[in-house]
């Protein structure tokens, strides 16, 4: 199962994807020109100077004077807030140091610029005239840059009879309105209107231009919440309104009404994140009307499922996912903060509560807005949330306990959700799975959207862990495939549709957890039966992974497979005995992983990728990860056939533990003492002298 072939392929395809990024200028490195004799900065020379705010006497569009007292006073007196400040002024010494932005990410100026929102913001409380000076620079250049930097168009090309913003010049709107309104004293009148001119022209228009379509994902967020920002700061009414009834249509019409969302959790931060400067500048009531109406509320609950809540400190933020999704799971501090403190959720508060975060003065503008003080933190045990679970998004869960290294099994289900196909894949029925703090069963994750690696891998149901038939893909809009770079040269085997699959049952029992998911939508090849069933047995805690095949007709190839995680090069894989049996190791965790069937099986182990937290801006980075970076075993039937079940026992066990003996026979399982028998549509659990029966169909 060697992918090396297929990559090569691709590499025609990406020659003309580069091509295409020359069509248009590359703004890489616009540091401004670095005065001569300039000092050595240092954080002390940073001091909030509360006579300062006289400077604003209605405040600046971030907060009025009040919120801007409150924060000043905070910074001043508190620990906490004393502490706060030390790192923003850090910041700011290091910034004029270096006479530049901190590089770290994608080396683009328009992903830089961001950093002036937080200096503006120094330079606010202290009047330091070398940052003022420094911020000036940048503003005054990035306002007399082009279209094509405005609406970045090296990546997201640029139309002159009718510009259309996008994700950066959103993000471009935000910051030259805070900044602008935070340190209107650094320009002349004349510069001023330049800068509007700009922002309104470059920033404003471009942006409420994309808002004229019909669309419900993370983009509308995005660049609604930067139009209403800019529109706040240019006065203009008519944009405000017409940005605010972007952004309430996409929290109502992307969310699902228990809170979780199409995109996954890495898409959710995103666009709820970027929500913040924009409730940043509204009052009160307009902020909780943007809410009114959205599962939003609930969202918090969705969100802590994945986690694996690991008591190493290497694995603290680990959380399973799918789609494009990274396995870093560290919650956005802005997205808590709407969740926690706006929306109210205790929930998101103790989630927040797990992570160590010091807050940047934009989130201590928002805190000092609030009316009043945030209620209780209550962890998912305190709230009695199921410990297996099923979301009207897709994501199903099944977790041994809410404590520290637990069990967590994620399952993929679903027809789209309300974002419809928006950054999922063909991998429905795919499962990942963590123990004891480690990341076992892993999804890839995401190369550069520009990467053929991401065309051949990523997207194709082979990297997922789930049935495939015939060597094909599952069910796919070919459309959702042909938005990104790539417009040419999809492989043979996309098979275009909409997949649908379900839940159709989700228990919890004494003995057992079960989920069933009908899979039967996904794929091309009509299917009578297609199901896959996940039993958690709960002590010890394994899982036995139930698929069950039955074609409408013709004799068919059914490919299982599993990827386990390699990204740093510690896992271990040994065959055990004879048959598809593996045991997998990593420094924390292992797992035993035994496949049998109702008939001959052909298996073999191969290489694939995972990614790493991030995703790359080009083809080649850091984060893409290398063949190899996660190990892949495959089982199929020896001979086509129309009709096949596998049988999977998946058993985590801790360092210095060892799995019981493993058997099978007709329809029937058998792990230690355990016994687990298949009748038809029924399954029995036989433990301890105990009986649990589910009808699994």
């Amino acid at each position: 199962m060697d992918i090396r072939k297929s990559l090569l392929l691709a590499v025609g395809l990406l020659a003309a994807v580069c091509a295409r990024s020359q069509d248009f200028p590359i703004y890489r490195d616009l540091a401004i020109e670095r005065p001569d004799g300039l000092p050595t900065f240092r954080a002390a020379d940073f001091q909030v100077d509360g006579s300062r705010l006289a400077l604003y006497p209605d405040g600046f569009i971030g907060g009025d004077r009040h919120v801007l007292g409150k924060l000043a006073r905070y910074l001043l007196e508190d620990p906490e807030g004393r502490t706060a400040w030390a790192e923003r002024a850090r910041a700011a010494a290091g910034a004029l140091n270096r006479w530049d932005f901190d590089r770290k990410g994608f080396d683009r100026y328009v992903y830089q610029a961001h950093q002036l929102q937080e200096l503006s913001l120094v330079y606010l409380f202290t009047g330091h005239p070398t940052l003022g000076r420094f911020i000036r620079g940048h503003i005054l250049q990035i306002a007399g840059l082009p279209f094509e930097f405005w609406l970045h168009a090296e990546l997201r090309g640029y139309k002159p009879d009718r510009p259309t913003g996008g994700l950066e010049t959103s993000a471009l709107c935000t910051t030259v309105s805070l900044v602008a309104s935070a340190a209107p004293d650094l320009f002349s009148a004349a510069e001023h209107g330049r800068i509007q001119a700009a922002l309104r022209e470059k920033g404003l228009l471009p942006c409420l231009t994309w808002l004229e379509g019909d669309r419900k994902n993370n983009w509308l967020a995005v660049v609604a919440s930067g139009a209403y920002t800019a529109a706040r700061y240019l006065e203009d009414g008519a944009g405000m309104a017409k940005a605010r009834n972007g952004m309430v249509n996409y929290v109502t019409g992307s969310i699902e009404a228990d809170g979780s969302y199409g995109e996954g959790k890495g898409y959710f931060d995103y666009p709820i994140g970027a929500l913040f400067p924009a409730l940043l500048v509204m009052d009160a009531q307009q902020r909780q009307a943007v809410f009114a109406a959205s599962g939003l509320r609930y969202s918090a609950t969705w969100m802590v499922y994945p986690y694996l809540f690991s008591s190493d400190s290497t694995h603290r933020n680990t959380a399973l996912h799918s789609g494009d999704n990274s396995y870093s799971g560290h919650m956005d501090p802005k997205v808590g903060l709407i969740l926690g403190h706006l929306l109210d959720n205790p929930t998101a508060r103790w989630l927040m509560g797990r992570f160590e975060h010091a807050p940047d003065l934009r989130e201590l503008l928002f805190l000092n807005a609030m009316p009043t003080v945030p209620g209780r933190v209550s962890s998912p045990a305190d709230n009695g949330l199921p410990l297996v679970k099923a979301f009207d998004n897709g994501d199903s869960y099944i977790r041994s306990s809410w404590g520290e290294d637990g069990i967590v099994l994620l399952m993929r289900s679903g027809d789209g959700s309300l974002v419809r196909y928006s950054h999922q894949r063909p991998e429905l029925g795919s499962i990942s799975l963590g123990a004891y703090g480690e990341y076992l069963v892993v999804s890839p994750g995401s190369a550069s959207y520009r990467s053929p690696i991401r065309y051949r891998w990523d997207l194709a149901t082979e990297s997922a862990n789930t049935i495939a038939i015939d060597g094909q893909n599952q069910l796919f809009p070919e459309r959702s495939v042909r938005s990104g770079w790539n417009t040419t040269g999809i492989p043979a085997y996309w098979q275009d549709g909409e997949p649908k699959a379900a839940i159709v049952l989700c228990e919890s029992g004494q003995l057992a957890d079960v989920l069933v998911n009908d899979l039967a939508g996904a794929y091309h090849v009509p299917m009578g039966r297609m199901e896959r069933t996940v039993l958690f047995i709960k002590d010890p805690g394994y899982f036995v992974v139930v698929d069950r095949m039955e074609a409408k007709a013709g004799s068919h190839r059914y490919r299982w497979r599993l990827h386990l995680n390699n990204r740093d090069g510690q896992g271990r894989l040994s065959p055990l005995a004879t048959g598809p049996h593996w045991r997998f190791a990593r420094p924390l965790a292992g797992l035993d992983i035994h496949v049998f069937s109702d008939g001959p099986t052909v298996s073999g182990t191969g290489k694939g990728y995972m990614h790493g937290a991030s995703r790359d801006y080009s083809p080649g980075g850091i984060h893409e990860g290398k063949l190899g970076s996660s190990i892949a075993l495959e089982v199929s039937n020896e001979r086509e056939s129309g009709a096949q079940t596998f049988y999977t026992v998946l058993y985590p066990t801790r360092n210095g533990e060892k799995a019981p003996a493993i058997g099978h026979g007709t329809g029937r399982l058998t792990i230690g003492t355990d016994i687990i028998t298949f009748n038809g549509g029924t399954c029995a659990i036989l433990q301890g002298g105990k009986t649990e029966t589910y009808a699994i169909r």
